[in-house]
């Protein structure tokens, strides 16, 4: 199914911030694993499977999609812990960032998605 005009313009937003964690020029990378796998199932299909539209981060190329250690070049989980974030932790942010839950957006409750992030700081730490 091809993206809706509200998909489309809420990508052209998330594009036009720069990467979330460095700052440079970014494009939209869909989350997927690591963290995402603590939803309810409905939001992180399989691999090679249509990602939710709205679960989105500016990410700069090589931290997305270019090497062994990008988002799409190995484990999402390891990535997490390499940059010290989830992707949960991230689209909370960029949810600040853009002045709508990109949470809500997507069906998902925002206080289900608190709960996760909770539980998840004694890990991080």
């Amino acid at each position: 199914m091809p993206a809706t005009a509200e998909i489309r313009r809420h990508w052209d937003r998330v594009a036009s911030l720069n990467c979330i964690l460095t700052g440079r020029f970014a494009e939209i990378a869909h989350c997927h694993s690591g963290s995402m796998l603590l939803l309810p199932p409905e939001f992180h299909p399989g691999v090679a499977q249509k990602q939710n539209d709205w679960l989105v981060l500016p990410l700069a190329p090589e931290i997305h999609r270019i090497g062994p250690d990008s988002l799409d070049g190995g484990s999402a989980k390891d990535w997490e812990a390499h940059w010290g974030y989830t992707q949960l932790e991230l689209l909370q942010e960029l949810s600040g960032m853009l002045g709508y839950s990109v949470y809500e957006k997507a069906g998902i409750s925002p206080g289900l998605v608190s709960g996760l992030i909770a539980n998840l700081q004694p890990r991080l730490a």
